[in-house]
């Protein structure tokens, strides 16, 4: 977790990286976080996907167009690894063929991370979310749905096919138990560098997604993080654990725009 201040309006913001799939384990936190967090005036989160505007908006991005087919675009191989990946998942590979690649692909690994006993009941930013609710606490977005849509919808469709082909591999090969064990202990530790190093495993061979999905929303996401710093504000901010890790993560970004910036231990 990071400590982020402004010296001349003595706003503050906490920013804490999130595992937005896990296990119970993941949500015993130090007191150090949940005290910051009692302390804060609101919670920020990237978005609250509760929410009945970002459901509808989700469903509406949901399908390719008319007579458009996602088989249509695969050859054989392609084709047969993807249907083996879907029914590995739970999914019928007859019912998603109008899906769009990238929603396919968070679909199709959202069900085996499941199988796997990683859930969304269990991520970091859900419990905070119920936390906050149980507490009339605030509750604010960082992004917009149309603005995560766009960067889950990036890149090319080339780009967008060789992506979900790297997921159903994952899945197929037995890679993805292990991926997620590895992502959840360098989340724990806080080793940022173990955590950039996942985020380039899953993304680096895809430069348009990754400047989408994480370049352009960690800049978006800094500068609202930056007004409520100016505005003297104390937020505490819960965002994917790929947000504060790599270069030009938020906390960075938040540094270079002049706040003090500092890494929290379980002792602070």
């Amino acid at each position: 977790m990071w400590e982020v201040r402004d010296p001349v309006s003595g706003g503050t913001v906490y920013l804490l990286g999130s595992i937005h799939v896990c296990k119970a384990s993941c949500l015993n936190f130090p007191e150090a976080i949940t005290r910051r967090f009692r302390d804060s005036q609101a919670l920020a989160v990237e978005l609250d996907p509760g929410a009945p505007h970002t459901v509808q908006a989700i469903q509406q991005a949901m399908l390719l167009p008319e007579q458009q087919s996602l088989w249509q675009q695969l050859d054989g191989k392609k084709h047969d690894a993807l249907q083996s990946a879907l029914t590995a998942a739970g999914l019928s590979p007859e019912a998603v063929g109008r899906v769009r690649p990238p929603m396919l692909a968070a679909m199709m690994s959202a069900m085996v991370w499941e199988k796997l006993g990683y859930s969304q009941r269990f991520g970091v930013d859900q419990w905070f979310m119920q936390s906050a609710r149980d507490a009339g606490k605030p509750l604010r977005e960082l992004e917009t749905i149309e603005q995560q849509l766009g960067a889950l919808l990036s890149g090319s469709e080339q780009e967008q096919l060789r992506a979900l082909m790297h997921d159903a591999d994952t899945i197929l090969s037995g890679r993805a138990e292990a991926y997620l064990g590895r992502l959840v202990a360098a989340w724990q530790a806080g080793d940022l560098a173990a955590l950039d190093r996942l985020t380039l495993e899953e993304f680096g061979d895809y430069p348009e997604i990754h400047s989408a999905l994480l370049m352009r929303r960690n800049r978006d996401m800094a500068a609202k993080v930056a007004g409520w710093l100016r505005q003297g504000e104390r937020v505490f901010v819960v965002v994917g654990a790929a947000h504060i890790a790599g270069d030009q993560n938020i906390a960075a970004l938040l540094t270079q725009a002049g706040f003090t910036t500092r890494q929290l231990s379980d002792s602070d």
